[in-house]
């Protein structure tokens, strides 16, 4: 081979080297451009990422705050229905109490009007057996 033809091979291999490597260093170029751009969006992410999670923690803190506060509530509200069941218990046993204790005294009262009756009955039965038989001693009573 010809130096003309060997130096036209060499210089269009250098032109063929120097054109690649420009591609070569555009797409790198290219490439830093894109990877900037992905870490700067990496941050932006990171830090909304921080911002939201903040948030959570703020709402989880909320929440376990309003839990205990529920807690509590439930806690005095089942005290209070023990206690209610307690006193309810109370004002049913009086109250079974006082029933059987007016039982007792309606008994009573049924008993004593009876005799009463019949102590009026006989008054009566008396007073005429009185009238019938000694009229004089009956108007002494007024019959």
């Amino acid at each position: 081979m010809s130096i003309w033809k060997k130096i036209k091979n060499y210089l269009a291999d250098l032109y063929y080297w120097r054109t690649e490597r420009k591609l070569v260093l555009n797409a790198n170029a290219k490439l830093r451009e894109e990877l900037e751009l992905a870490e700067s969006r990496k941050e932006e992410l990171i830090g909304s990422y921080e911002v939201r999670h903040a948030k959570q923690d703020e709402c989880i803190e909320a929440l376990v705050k309003e839990n205990e506060g529920l807690s509590k509530l439930v806690d005095e509200l089942t005290d209070e229905l023990l206690h209610q069941r307690d006193v309810n218990a109370c004002l049913w046993e009086d109250w079974g109490k006082k029933q059987a204790e007016c039982a007792v005294a309606t008994k009573k009262l049924q008993d004593k009007d009876e005799a009463e009756y019949r102590l009026w009955a006989e008054h009566h039965i008396l007073l005429a057996t009185l009238l019938v038989t000694e009229p004089e001693e009956a108007a002494k009573y007024h019959v």
